[in-house]
């Protein structure tokens, strides 16, 4: 029976992925992306182009003698083929169903990684012909020089690449998909969401205030009417009538409390919402938490999961540190004069204090470290108001509001991933006042 069951849940699923519901229109989408694929090639050779100009600019030319051009022009084809391939296998073109296009810095890092593996690759294996470029034949560049580039590109100039160009591919991408969002609004269409379970009306609020995609909470699918006084949205029915709610409210998603339900009950609940492709959002507890990091095995042919802490360990670990240092490093380097110097003037124009704020924050296993910020707020904020802002706060001042609002003020925290405090992709660190109100288990899992 339970093949059975396990072999037509996944035809639903293959026909619920057939079938997806995409805001935004196909014809629109795909034109979209084809811009998308030009732009980005051109970015990641812009920025190949620019770590030339900017390692020459900082060292006195002394990379190529300021002949890069020269050099790159015969392997200008290379980043021209290689980089699209990357780009598309990242997963980077695929149709997004909300936003008109996909903004992920980390399919972005990954296709830049790919496109940079595959140029050295590429370049190794023709290295014999690459290496009689005309600029060395020539004479524009001698053998001290050549030898510190890596078959015609620069080591560094590789480096400066993998460190903006996902940077700049987000950051472009995001732009795109407001101003799709302000002046077209495909992506402002409302979805709408039904809430199988209970959740706290925070939770609920936050649904209703998501942008891209909007959601029009119908309402609650519950099998008691006990939690009808606590949570602010309409309880409108039960398991038995998810047939008649998915017909009467034409449901676009659903949110499914796994854990407050039976394993019979989703089954209902999954086969009925894949029937009427209804995308689905499973709230994880604990137990699908540990799961995530589960190994299947087998014990005297008994199939089990290998339950294990959700931990990055190993390998895995030394190339995510390895990915921190990089990108702060490089990113300090070019936001400092750019960006956070003339804020901090701006900051002292604008209020008495130093312009750097720094707070007790807690870091991996508890640690205490020092976090550092751009200061938005009056120099005595703590003693006007205590540690928490809330929105409007009388307490910023003109400047800090553009500094919130653009995020710059963020960007001395990459200091703090440079020294190991904390990583690009990872767990917000919190103060301490908050920390120390985790339970157990939250603390586990942070």
């Amino acid at each position: 029976m339970a093949t059975v069951i396990t072999i037509d849940l996944e035809h639903l699923l293959r026909k619920r992925i057939m079938h997806r519901k995409y805001i935004i229109p196909s014809s629109a989408q795909k034109k979209a992306i084809f811009a998308s694929i030009l732009i980005d090639v051109f970015v990641f050779i812009l920025t190949i182009i620019l770590g030339y100009v900017f390692f020459d600019l900082l060292w006195g030319n002394s990379i190529i003698k300021g002949n890069f051009l020269k050099v790159f022009k015969d392997i200008f084809w290379l980043p021209l083929i290689v980089s699209p391939f990357s780009f598309y296998f990242s997963g980077l073109y695929r149709r997004d169903p909300y936003r008109l296009l996909v903004r992920s810095l980390e399919k972005s890092f990954t296709g830049t990684l790919t496109a940079i593996i595959l140029i050295l690759i590429i370049t190794y294996i023709f290295r014999a012909q690459i290496t009689g470029i005309d600029s060395y034949d020539n004479g524009d560049i001698n053998i001290k020089d050549f030898k510190q580039l890596v078959w015609g590109f620069s080591f560094l100039v590789l480096v400066f690449a993998l460190s903006v160009t996902p940077l700049l591919i987000a950051f472009w991408r995001f732009f795109a998909n407001k101003l799709e969002n302000k002046f077209i609004g495909w992506s402002n269409v409302p979805q709408n969401l039904l809430i199988a379970g209970y959740l706290e009306n925070s939770d609920i609020a936050r649904l209703k205030g998501n942008h891209c995609p909007c959601y029009n909470v119908v309402g609650v699918l519950h099998s008691s009417d006990k939690f009808l006084k606590e949570i602010s949205v309409d309880i409108i029915g039960n398991t038995q009538d998810l047939t008649d709610i998915f017909n009467n409210y034409e449901i676009d998603e659903l949110v499914l409390v796994a854990s407050q339900y039976g394993k019979s009950e989703i089954l209902d609940i999954m086969t009925i919402a894949m029937e009427y492709q209804v995308q689905v959002w499973v709230v994880s507890d604990i137990y699908e938490t540990f799961l995530s990091a589960a190994r299947p095995t087998f014990r005297k042919k008994i199939p089990l999961f290998e339950a294990n802490n959700p931990q990055i360990v190993g390998y895995p670990l030394v190339g995510k540190r390895i990915m921190d240092v990089v990108i702060s490093s490089v990113v300090l380097l070019i936001t400092t004069p750019i960006f956070i110097i003339p804020a901090c003037i701006a900051i002292v124009i604008d209020s008495k204090g130093f312009p750097i704020f720094t707070q007790d924050r807690v870091g991996v296993n508890g640690k205490i470290f020092k976090l550092f910020k751009l200061r938005t707020m009056v120099i005595d904020a703590a003693q006007k108001g205590g540690v928490l802002t809330e929105d409007n706060d009388l307490r910023i001042t003109k400047v800090g509001k553009f500094l919130r609002k653009s995020s710059i003020d963020e960007l001395p925290q990459l200091w703090n991933v440079l020294k190991g405090d904390m990583s690009i992709v990872g767990p917000r660190a919190v103060i301490p006042y908050v920390a120390n109100r985790f339970e157990d288990w939250e603390k586990n899992k942070s």
